[in-house]
Parts: C-alpha cells; sequence; structure tokens
C-alpha cells in the first residue's frame, strides 16, 4: 500500500472478501478517487476525504459484492495471498520503484492462472502522486 492512501472502515474485510470469492483469485485492489484506470471512481458526490467513511459505506451498500475481472491492478494498495509471490516471484526491483512493477506482478499473476479482481465494492481515498516525489 502506498503512503499517500486514506482507508475507509471494512476496507480490509471488503478486499478479504474479494479475495476469498474465487479459489482463482490472484491480486485484488480498491476502488478510490485518483488513480489512473478503471479503479478510479468520478463521482460529484465524494468531494473531500473528511466525506470518506460516510461515502464509502454508502458506496459499499450500492456495489455489494460487485467484483470485476481485471488484468492490471494498481499497486496504490494490493492484496494477496502469501502464496502468491512465493509461486511468480516478488516485485521485480529491476523495474524501480514507480515504474511498471505492479504491472509486471499482476501480468505474472495471469500467466501462472490467477484471475486479479477490484474489489468494486470498497473504496479508499488515495491523494496521488504523493508516493514518489522527488526532492532535490
Amino acid at each position: 500500500m502506498n503512503n499517500d492512501v486514506v482507508v475507509s472502515e471494512g476496507w480490509l474485510s471488503g478486499l478479504l472478501d474479494c479475495l476469498n470469492h474465487a479459489p482463482t483469485a490472484g491480486i485484488v485492489g480498491p476502488m478510490t478517487n485518483s488513480i489512473s484506470g478503471p479503479q478510479q471512481v468520478s463521482s460529484n458526490e465524494y468531494r473531500s476525504v473528511s466525506d470518506l467513511n460516510k461515502y464509502a459505506a454508502e458506496f459499499r451498500k450500492r456495489y455489494h459484492h460487485r467484483r470485476i475481472p481485471l488484468r492490471r491492478i494498481v499497486g496504490f494498495c494490493m492484496l494477496f495471498k502469501r502464496a502468491l509471490p512465493e509461486q511468480i516471484g516478488m516485485l521485480d526491483e529491476s523495474f524501480g520503484t514507480g515504474n511498471f512493477e505492479d504491472d509486471d506482478f499482476c501480468l505474472r499473476a495471469a500467466l501462472a492462472g490467477y484471475t486479479n479482481y477490484v474489489a468494486g465494492d470498497v473504496f479508499i481515498h488515495h491523494y496521488g502522486s504523493r508516493s514518489f516525489m522527488v526532492t532535490g
């Protein structure tokens, strides 16, 4: 998990529900307000981290048990079983931090026969672009 996220009540149990719903589930990730791709929620209802728990609870009810199979789970927040990296290897450090190591990990999981999922009923806040700030 990146250091620029704020989790909502029930986020971990929601991700675990998704991970455990299918024997071939590989990597799961949540929905969020700021990320690239299909995990991003565009909503006028969510404006601030101060609204997170209320919004996330309503989101969970509205999309209860929504599971979205997706090859790429963005690495800002991922959950997987210990057996997965034991089988396919860890994140490949040759990519460097924040440079497609998560895409590679997801692809290797898929090639090994796993299905990656977005827990479409879990919403957490992501500030975005704060984890890899370069100073100098």
